[in-house]
């Protein structure tokens, strides 16, 4: 599967590691609930073939379980009152 971001964004994105987005107040609650939402609701490993996308996946979802439960239910339900506060404030 080719992503489909261009060269430039990745090369960009090398200056960010996850470390700084899953510290940041701003990111956080985003990039917990979407590496979580992605290991729950992704391919499972064993329907890969890409063996390098298989340990990626591993990895992370190692790294998932490792965050207590408290903050990745606090991370859900801020990022779904967002987009609650968000929605209301279109209709």
């Amino acid at each position: 599967m080719t992503t489909g971001i261009p060269e430039n964004v990745l090369k960009a994105a090398e200056q960010i590691q996850l470390r700084d987005l899953l510290d940041s107040p701003t990111f956080q609650p985003w990039v917990v609930s979407a590496l979580s939402n992605s290991t729950h609701n992704g391919n499972e490993p064993g329907n890969l073939t890409d063996e390098d996308d298989q340990f990626l996946q591993f990895r992370v979802r190692q790294m998932m379980r490792a965050i207590p439960y408290e903050i990745r239910r606090d991370c859900f339900a801020e990022t779904g009152r967002i987009i609650r506060e968000r929605k209301a404030a279109k209709e």
